[in-house]
């Protein structure tokens, strides 16, 4: 079965290399092995990940395309979604907010570029890499093992057929004015660089990761950072379209500029494709509505969504699994706003941002409307019930259904009891109730937290 396949396979990669039992400690361990030590330690650890996808990226690839919960996303971008581009971002921060608006993210494989290509690679480098590697499976665990995210390997998407045609668009962005520019690849809203600034910083990153013979084999430090620069953004912004359109999903990224690139290349693409029928148009129609909404998600800077970092995963899933309705109205409402958003306009940020302040602004009120009408509701029925404000405050919002009920027996009849539910129901169906939810959950933690009891629902 595909259900708990990736958490088999993180829980085995965690287990065989120490890095589950020991932590830090051993990654330390890892990083001062011998040469030939190290050497058996990354034939093992590449033998573990090629006899995993081979058994299961199939059933895993269905699973996540058969999934209908709730929308899905694919990341594309950096290797990982782990380290934020910004400097000062807070960690977890993505994850953490791409988990609670998708219902399934899936990933590249941490290893894929790693473990295929150690023979290209100074020793020492590789050693860092695989060690960074397996921190990131440490970071990533927790939400794999709840099942909010899904690792798949780059075969997935390159096929011998797609990666030929990818290579070929490749050639053509790299020859393309407008992508060899700052309007194109040659600029990072994240590193804040452009131009030759971005050039020289890439002509760097090559010398303290590469040997001179692969460099030389690729025609030289500049042509290698402008491969690497035009060429290979191409690439992954192919693998991200690519790979969404495979899964049935929307791609996400925490880069802006692959968000702006992402724009600049299916705007250019994604209706050739489809004429040529290499694309299904309501797949490419549903994707591009998806990923303009899923823009905006990320730009949004609320208050409330500051909880987030409050919660655990399975606190999320709580969250979430409560918030179903209020979630679906608004992406619904969310939808709706980013229609006027042209493709190619998806980094503009006068764009972006005037959308993204609108929908800031009506959520907030919406979350505010919701949390005075449910403190209405809670005062209806406590007053009635004899509860105290401190008991009102500490429940949830305002009761569990099971817990409403025994509250409400006796007190009133049994058709004041569903117009309280129904109540409750039509505050959770409104959009600004997630919000609302999000919060309460975060600070019912901190009250725990101060009394020295440990959530159940805390890692």
């Amino acid at each position: 079965m595909a259900e708990g396949a990736t958490k088999r396979y993180f829980e085995e990669i965690l287990e065989v290399t120490g890095v589950g039992r020991k932590g830090p400690e051993r990654l330390d361990e890892i990083r001062n092995m011998p040469e030939v030590e190290f050497e058996n330690f990354a034939k093992d650890l590449s033998g573990r990940v090629r006899d995993h996808y081979e058994k299961n990226t199939q059933k895993i690839f269905d699973s996540v395309r058969s999934y209908e919960d709730q929308p899905r996303a694919f990341y594309f971008g950096a290797s990982d979604p782990i380290t934020p581009p910004t400097e000062g971002a807070p960690a977890n921060w993505f994850i953490k907010k791409i988990v609670l608006y998708y219902g399934k993210v899936t990933i590249r494989d941490l290893f894929d570029g790693t473990l295929p290509a150690r023979d290209f690679h100074i020793t020492e480098n590789l050693k860092a890499t695989i060690v960074s590697d397996l921190a990131g499976f440490a970071i990533l665990w927790p939400w794999v093992k709840v099942g909010l995210m899904e690792v798949l390997p780059d075969t997935l998407v390159w096929t011998k057929s797609l990666r030929e045609m990818a290579s070929k668009l490749a050639d053509e962005d790299e020859k393309d004015e407008r992508w060899a520019s700052s309007e194109g690849a040659l600029k990072s809203e994240d590193m804040g660089l452009e131009g030759q600034a971005l050039i020289q910083f890439a002509e760097r990153t090559i010398q303290e990761i590469e040997t001179q013979k692969n460099i030389d084999r690729k025609g030289g430090l500049r042509n290698y950072a402008l491969g690497t620069l035009l060429w290979s953004s191409s690439l992954r912004v192919a693998s991200g379209f690519f790979g969404s359109a495979l899964t049935n999903s929307s791609p996400t990224t925490d880069w802006r500029q692959y968000w702006r690139l992402f724009g600049l290349w299916s705007s250019k693409r994604a209706e050739l494709l489809v004429q040529r029928g290499l694309l299904d148009e309501r797949t490419w129609m549903k994707m591009r509505e998806e990923t303009k909404a899923g823009r905006v998600w990320q730009g949004l800077k609320l208050e409330r969504l500051g909880a987030l970092m409050e919660l655990s995963p399975e606190q999320i899933i709580k969250v979430r699994d409560d918030s179903k309705l209020s979630l679906k109205s608004f992406r619904e409402e969310l939808g709706e706003k980013v229609k006027e958003i042209e493709t190619v306009r998806l980094a503009d940020e006068e764009e972006i941002g005037r959308i993204v302040s609108q929908v800031s602004e009506d959520l907030n009120k919406e979350a505010a409307g919701v949390q005075k009408d449910l403190k209405n509701v809670r005062r209806k029925i406590g007053v009635s019930a004899g509860l105290t404000p401190l008991g009102l405050s500490l429940g949830l919002l305002p009761f569990p259904e099971a817990k409403l009920a025994s509250i409400l027996v006796g007190v009133y009849s049994l058709k004041d009891i569903a117009g309280h539910w129904f109540d409750i129901q039509r505050q959770k169906e409104r959009s600004g109730y997630f919000l609302v939810r999000l919060e309460k959950e975060a600070e019912e933690e901190e009250i725990l937290r101060r009394r020295g009891v440990t959530s159940k629902w805390r890692l």
